[in-house]
């Protein structure tokens, strides 16, 4: 049998900290009754394990392999409380036990290897059974959902080691379910679950792909742009130092997102400098720091196996040399960066489809092969970050989703019509259908993404999806910024009817009340954030958020508190401006707009600038003259500046 991997013994710089992992093991205990709560570790511990022993081949890691391998085989039943034997600590076991079998099968006494193989063909048996029952439901059809590629992975991986007809049922199950989603994943790279679950989840699509590439010879790494994009995504939403995450959908933390093998692995299948760079700057400063201030279990020292395994030397390139931003259309999610300093301003901003778009066309008459618990309704909410200071956040992780979670607008308090649910889109798409209505327009969209010398805009609408009793005609959040020293945002409401609508900013830092919004002071920074031209009901409030993150471990839990402030006026149609400034700024309303510093924004056209424009902002950046124009096709001064025939976003050179 060929060994999976091609484990050849590699002097590099992981084997220290490989064996390092490895001695860890010998003080962990091996309870003889399944604890009660996950085990993945366990597998993961018999991958490294095995991996030290094929290096060294000294026998301490042999015999400690052997130790977690009777420990496992003897169980009754692998996981706790909920999916027993057909979840996640059932499929990181079958993995890890299946690739040591495959790795150490010729140093095992055979009786001891014919009671491990039969272990294994009874746990995949299990779990592939369970899969066939499922057709339709759960993880089974839940093709762009981290569950399906883990238990997917390990069914493959043990078809590799078991040699039955049977095995080869979950081998052709596996490929025709990897063959569906690789040729379905957004060519952008992105992840509507977030960092933390492209980082848990999306590791093994790579796995998985890479065992089919080596035992197959089906190569989709050629084939499938998502494999080549997807570093990017995790890139884009860095914080400052590149090391903490902007963390839309569910993130447990900021700090779980690095699976530092993958940049090693990508950089390995496509010669990516960038990704090589990123590796080595993970794997030299935050190592440790992932490991244990994450709440993403096993963790990257568990994965040094598949670190020491994709390790490699070539050509790096700093990241600080590509573009400052990124547009991620699938999930219609920008994020910018003012720089790559430490201290840099990052931003995020999000309005897309429920799942991405290419997930919702796909999935939209067949809603049970989509999983969107681990996306939020976060459409037009955003993130921003500068140096050490978050100023702007997530709610992070969240099983029952509320209206104040996010940096979104209500309408009269309400974001959807089916909230504090796990799964809310899948929600109320579903409550649409009940009432007769068709779910094709059920999205948010990104209209006019522009850019032009670091100056950004961007319009997106969120309108189809607020409650069906508010008949929104428009929920559109204009956003608008030079390099991030500043943004400005416009936000339009219109209904034929009365609402109350609210804006919303959570924070790391309490608000101070100041004349026309509030001052955030953070560690190293601060955060002026105006809210103009309404009359607004100004509310400030604690919430704090509370999940737990897997039903195996229902006492541990993640908890973020959010400091919030929202601002609501009484209107059927609103224009609200906002803007959020790391500097106090001098703003006066004038009679077309409002004059900020010396910049000028006006709603519609002026004496001075003739245009059929939402908006205009003219402004100074950098020693040069810009207008902005928003949603309009023409400007003229005193010549005519702008003449388009598609009315859109436009920066113009005055």
């Amino acid at each position: 049998m060929n060994k999976i991997f091609n484990p050849k013994i590699r002097d590099n710089k992981v084997l220290y900290q490989l064996l390092n992992q490895a001695d860890s093991y010998f003080e962990m205990p091996t309870p003889k009754i399944h604890p009660n709560g996950s085990t993945t570790y366990m597998g993961m511990a018999i991958c490294n394990l095995a991996l030290s022993y094929l290096i060294t081949k000294d026998s301490k890691y042999l015999n400690e392999c052997i130790r977690f391998l009777d420990c496992v085989t003897g169980y009754e039943v692998w996981g706790a409380n909920h999916l027993v034997n057909v979840d996640l600590s059932a499929s990181f076991i079958l993995f890890g036990m299946s690739l040591a079998i495959n790795w150490l099968g010729e140093y095992l006494d055979e009786n001891l290897k014919k009671k491990y193989l039969n272990k294994i063909q009874l746990q995949a048996r299990i779990m592939y059974e369970y899969k066939v029952k499922t057709v339709g439901s759960g993880w089974s059809t839940n093709y762009w959902q981290n569950h399906n590629w883990i238990n997917h992975t390990s069914l493959l991986m043990a078809s590799f080691v078991v040699d039955t007809v049977e095995s080869k049922k979950w081998q052709e199950d596996a490929l025709k379910n990897f063959d569906y989603i690789y040729r379905h994943l957004p060519a952008d790279g992105s992840n509507y679950e977030g960092v933390s679950y492209w980082r848990y989840g999306g590791i093994w699509l790579f796995i998985s792909a890479y065992l089919i590439k080596e035992q197959l010879n089906i190569n989709y790494f050629d084939i499938v742009p998502y494999f080549r994009n997807t570093f990017y995504f995790r890139l884009y939403l860095s914080d400052s130092k590149m090391y903490r995450q902007l963390n839309f959908g569910d993130c447990h933390d900021k700090y779980s997102s690095h699976p530092v093998f993958l940049y090693y692995m990508i950089s390995d299948i496509y010669d990516d400098p960038y990704a090589r760079w990123y590796a080595n700057y993970i794997f030299d400063n935050y190592l440790f720091e992932e490991q244990y201030r994450s709440k993403i279990k096993p963790g990257i020292l568990p994965e040094l196996w598949l670190c020491y395994l994709f390790y490699n030397e070539g050509p790096i390139k700093n990241v600080n040399t590509m573009p400052k931003y990124h547009y991620f259309e699938d999930l219609g999610l920008l994020a910018i960066r003012s720089s790559f300093d430490a201290d840099a301003t990052t931003y995020a901003v999000k309005c897309s489809y429920p799942g991405g778009r290419l997930q919702f066309e796909t999935s939209k008459m067949s809603l049970n092969h989509m999983a969107l618990a681990h996306q939020h309704p976060d459409n037009l909410s955003y993130i921003l970050t500068k140096g050490n200071d978050y100023f702007v956040i997530d709610d992070g992780y969240n099983r029952n989703i509320e209206e104040y979670d996010h940096n979104s607008i209500l309408v009269d308090g309400k974001l959807l019509d089916v909230m504090n649910k796990s799964d809310c889109y899948i929600e109320n798409m579903k409550y649409r259908i009940s009432q007769g209505l068709d779910i094709d327009n059920y999205h948010g969209n990104v209209n006019g993404f522009v850019t032009l010398d670091d100056i950004y805009a961007v319009t997106m609408e969120n309108t189809t999806l607020y409650p069906i009793k508010a008949d929104m005609e428009e929920v559109s959040r204009t956003i608008i910024t030079p390099n991030l020293d500043y943004l400005i945002y416009i936000d339009i409401l219109k209904s034929k009817k009365e609402h109350k609508y609210e804006v919303i900013l959570n924070s790391d830092y309490k608000a101070i009340e100041i004349e026309n919004g509030d001052l955030y002071n953070g560690h190293q920074n601060s955060l002026y954030h105006y809210v103009l031209n309404n009359e607004y009901e100004r509310r400030s409030y604690e919430r704090i958020v509370k999940s737990v993150m897997t039903t195996q471990e229902p006492d541990n839990y993640c908890m973020v508190k959010l400091n919030g402030t929202s601002y609501t006026t009484t209107a059927s149609d609103a224009v609200i401006i906002e803007i959020l400034s790391f500097k106090e700024l001098n703003i006066k309303k004038t009679k077309y707009g409002y004059k900020i510093n010396n910049n000028a924004l006006y709603l519609g056209s002026c004496e001075k600038y003739k245009t059929d424009a939402k908006a205009l902002y003219v402004f100074e950046y950098d020693n040069k003259k810009y207008a902005v124009v928003i949603n309009g096709s023409y400007l003229i001064t005193n010549k005519e500046i702008l003449r388009k025939e598609i009315v859109s976003n436009y920066i113009v050179r005055l």
